[in-house]
């Protein structure tokens, strides 16, 4: 009768065991498709064998068919085991990862700081002031005096003060050797060593500094060198609804 029972529950668990193989391998096609849409590095179907290695413990004496039925049952269930653990750490590291992404492209400068007019974009342009072409490393956004200005990703103030060139500047630090700088302002809406978020009103537009009338300089450096603003701008944003028209003649 206790053979029977056994066998009957050695039964139940062998199905069970038919439907959690099928789960698994469903989660495993998953994360195989989650890694190529984010390009992650695939792992290797020798390292998802999940090898075992060691000595084989003998059955005292000729095993019954129930000896061998439960030996396998346990050799499942430890396979399966191992299987899921593998599995969690693999989501884990994938989702660590994702995080990462995220905050390199929540402190990546890309949108513009305001909506307004591109008045003059980055290159080699003529100076409002003496006519001399001269690198313009920045863009000019113009826009009535008061209109906010936003931070273009998440940072931290690097400074908030007035300098001759640029009038009311600030400078945030992105991390990752990642600047942005906003000058001409009429006043500041934060302070040095702040944090900010990408959106956060950060000053208002003036006329403050070398300035022809009210508009916003502003610049993204990486690694101290100047780059193009526009390079980095996702069309996709609220805030990057600025009016660009003939950038190249600006």
């Amino acid at each position: 009768m206790e053979n029977i029972t056994l066998r009957t529950q050695l039964s139940d668990l062998t199905r069970d065991l038919s439907v959690l193989r099928k789960q698994l391998a469903f989660l495993e096609e998953s994360e195989k498709r989650v890694r190529l849409v984010f390009g992650l590095p695939e792992i290797s179907p020798a390292v998802r064998a999940l090898g075992t290695g060691g000595s084989v413990v003998p059955f005292a004496s000729s095993p019954s068919a129930l000896d061998l039925q439960t030996y396998n049952v346990e050799s499942e269930v430890d396979r399966l085991l191992r299987r899921c653990s593998f599995e969690r750490e693999n989501y884990d590291a994938i989702y660590q990862e994702l995080l990462h992404r995220k905050d390199r492209l929540d402190c990546t400068p890309s949108v513009y700081p305001l909506n307004g007019y591109l008045a003059r974009g980055f290159g080699v342009k003529p100076d409002p002031f003496t006519g001399e072409n001269r690198l313009h490393s920045g863009l000019d956004i113009a826009a009535s005096s008061g209109t906010p200005v936003h931070a273009t990703a998440d940072g931290r103030v690097l400074s908030a003060e007035y300098q001759p060139q640029f009038g009311n500047l600030i400078t945030l630090d992105h991390g990752n050797g990642v600047e942005t700088c906003y000058g001409h302002l009429s006043r500041f809406a934060v302070k040095a060593k702040a944090k900010v978020r990408r959106g956060d009103i950060i000053g208002y537009v003036g006329n403050t500094g070398y300035s022809t009338g009210p508009h916003c300089h502003y610049e993204v450096h990486i690694n101290d060198r100047a780059v193009n603003p526009l390079s980095s701008v996702c069309s996709g944003d609220d805030l990057a609804a600025l009016p660009v028209s003939s950038v190249a003649n600006q």
